[in-house]
Protein backbone atom coordinates (compact mmCIF):
# COMPACT_ATOMS: atom_id res chain seq x y z
CA UNK A 1 0.00 0.00 0.00
CA UNK A 2 1.15 3.78 -0.81
CA UNK A 3 -0.72 6.54 0.11
CA UNK A 4 -3.15 3.67 1.50
CA UNK A 5 -4.41 2.70 -2.41
CA UNK A 6 -3.37 -0.77 -2.66
CA UNK A 7 -1.15 -0.85 -5.75
CA UNK A 8 0.52 -3.93 -7.23
CA UNK A 9 4.31 -3.85 -8.12
CA UNK A 10 6.51 -6.55 -9.11
CA UNK A 11 10.11 -7.18 -9.00
CA UNK A 12 10.74 -4.57 -11.55
CA UNK A 13 12.69 -1.68 -10.82
CA UNK A 14 11.46 1.95 -12.30
CA UNK A 15 14.01 4.24 -12.33
CA UNK A 16 14.03 7.28 -14.93
CA UNK A 17 17.29 9.33 -15.20
CA UNK A 18 15.72 13.00 -16.15
CA UNK A 19 17.63 16.19 -17.76
CA UNK A 20 18.52 19.06 -15.22
CA UNK A 21 16.71 21.54 -15.76
CA UNK A 22 17.14 24.95 -13.91
CA UNK A 23 15.14 28.33 -14.00
CA UNK A 24 15.44 31.81 -12.67
CA UNK A 25 12.36 33.59 -12.39
CA UNK A 26 11.72 37.35 -12.61
CA UNK A 27 8.22 38.21 -11.69
CA UNK A 28 6.25 40.96 -9.87
CA UNK A 29 4.42 39.76 -7.33
CA UNK A 30 1.02 41.19 -6.02
CA UNK A 31 -0.80 40.50 -2.25
CA UNK A 32 -3.93 41.07 -1.47
CA UNK A 33 -4.95 41.55 2.70
CA UNK A 34 -9.05 41.11 2.60
CA UNK A 35 -8.31 40.61 6.02
CA UNK A 36 -6.14 40.84 9.61
CA UNK A 37 -4.94 37.03 9.10
CA UNK A 38 -5.20 36.33 5.74
CA UNK A 39 -3.55 37.43 2.41
CA UNK A 40 -3.25 35.99 -1.61
CA UNK A 41 -2.08 37.18 -4.23
CA UNK A 42 0.07 35.73 -7.61
CA UNK A 43 3.88 36.56 -8.72
CA UNK A 44 3.75 36.39 -12.46
CA UNK A 45 6.80 37.02 -14.98
CA UNK A 46 9.29 35.39 -16.99
CA UNK A 47 11.40 32.15 -15.91
CA UNK A 48 15.17 32.13 -17.36
CA UNK A 49 16.05 28.90 -18.69
CA UNK A 50 19.51 28.38 -17.25
CA UNK A 51 20.50 25.16 -18.93
CA UNK A 52 21.44 24.35 -22.48
CA UNK A 53 18.64 23.90 -25.09
CA UNK A 54 15.87 25.03 -22.14
CA UNK A 55 14.50 28.63 -23.27
CA UNK A 56 12.46 29.15 -20.29
CA UNK A 57 8.92 30.05 -20.31
CA UNK A 58 6.07 31.74 -18.64
CA UNK A 59 6.13 32.15 -14.87
CA UNK A 60 3.10 32.37 -12.58
CA UNK A 61 2.99 31.29 -8.61
CA UNK A 62 -0.60 32.02 -7.24
CA UNK A 63 -0.55 32.10 -3.24
CA UNK A 64 -2.25 32.14 -0.19
CA UNK A 65 -1.27 32.81 3.31
CA UNK A 66 -2.38 32.30 7.29
CA UNK A 67 -1.07 35.23 9.23
CA UNK A 68 0.33 34.03 12.91
CA UNK A 69 1.25 37.00 14.86
CA UNK A 70 2.99 39.90 13.67
CA UNK A 71 5.38 38.87 11.20
CA UNK A 72 4.74 35.44 11.10
CA UNK A 73 2.81 33.55 7.53
CA UNK A 74 2.08 30.00 6.92
CA UNK A 75 1.81 30.27 3.33
CA UNK A 76 0.95 27.15 -0.12
CA UNK A 77 1.43 28.04 -3.40
CA UNK A 78 1.30 26.46 -6.63
CA UNK A 79 4.07 27.38 -8.91
CA UNK A 80 3.60 26.60 -13.14
CA UNK A 81 6.61 27.45 -15.21
CA UNK A 82 5.21 27.18 -19.49
CA UNK A 83 7.93 25.18 -21.34
CA UNK A 84 6.63 24.75 -24.97
CA UNK A 85 4.10 22.04 -24.84
CA UNK A 86 4.82 20.92 -20.99
CA UNK A 87 4.43 22.72 -18.00
CA UNK A 88 6.84 22.41 -14.52
CA UNK A 89 4.68 22.51 -11.57
CA UNK A 90 5.29 22.56 -7.85
CA UNK A 91 2.97 22.71 -4.76
CA UNK A 92 4.79 24.40 -2.01
CA UNK A 93 4.14 24.64 1.91
CA UNK A 94 6.25 27.15 3.59
CA UNK A 95 6.76 29.67 6.51
CA UNK A 96 7.18 33.24 5.93
CA UNK A 97 9.17 35.21 8.31
CA UNK A 98 9.58 39.15 7.90
CA UNK A 99 12.20 41.22 9.96
CA UNK A 100 10.52 43.93 11.42
CA UNK A 101 12.43 47.37 10.46
CA UNK A 102 12.03 50.74 12.71
CA UNK A 103 13.52 52.84 9.94
CA UNK A 104 9.75 52.07 7.82
CA UNK A 105 7.32 52.62 10.60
Amino acid sequence: YIHGIPETFHSEVVLTDLPSIQFVPLAGSVRIWPSDSISFGIDAGHALGLNEGNDGGLYYRPTIGFLFGTSTEINFSYTSIGVGDRDWTTLTLGIEYTFLNDRFN
